[in-house]
């Protein structure tokens, strides 16, 4: 099930504080990794290479900002970081096929880290999605479904596929894991500001 039984949110994970010393991180990898004790453990990470990107100062009006750069991951996407760990998880469970439904990005970040993982995903989306997101997800190897009609649609299809087939739904909306690899982000946010709010 990809839904609360009883109130039909999302899933959460039950977890023990987060607690990490900054001397264990500083000589790690600067990626999603280095933050290992904020994340679910898994046996094998599996890794694109995805890194910390950078906060870039810019003002609007009088406002002065920060943009993370997300577009610095390796699909380009933010998405990747939820990709990563739940692909790693799905692994170490020893899921060999899913499926998911996206209009783009979330879509092109699941197939490639589940090409790096060995597992094979069939994707839904909406036929209106960006071209080119839909060339990015089939050129990482997923079998792309496309559906006729809004967003909504894509969804709906899958769930009838999960219906008939008991196949495994790897959602980006859905499954903690992702939500928790997506979060990880706050770390570096954080350790960029030595340790301090935004």
């Amino acid at each position: 099930a990809h839904a609360c039984p009883h109130c039909s949110g999302p899933l959460a994970l039950e977890r023990q504080p987060v607690t990490f010393t900054l001397e264990a991180i500083a000589n790690r990898p600067a990626s999603l990794w280095r933050y290992a004790e904020a994340l679910p453990a898994c046996d094998e990470p599996i890794s694109l290479g995805e890194t910390v990107t950078p906060l870039v100062p810019f003002k609007i009006g009088g406002s002065q900002l920060l943009a993370k750069c997300e577009f610095n991951c390796p699909t380009g996407s933010y998405k990747d970081r939820g990709a990563a760990l739940l692909m790693s998880h799905l692994v170490q469970r020893g899921i060999t096929t899913v499926v998911e439904d996206s209009s783009g990005n979330a879509g092109a970040a699941m197939a490639a880290y589940a090409a790096r993982a060995g597992i094979d995903i069939t994707i839904f989306c909406p036929a209106s999605a960006a071209a080119g997101k839909l060339v990015q997800i089939q050129t990482y190897g997923a079998t792309l479904r496309r559906i006729d009609g809004p967003r909504p649609r894509a969804t709906e299809a899958l769930l009838d596929h999960v219906q008939a087939t008991g196949a495994t739904y790897a959602s980006h909306l859905w499954h903690p894991l992702f939500v928790e690899g997506v979060t990880a982000l706050a770390f570096e946010i954080a350790a960029r500001l030595d340790w301090g709010p935004p």
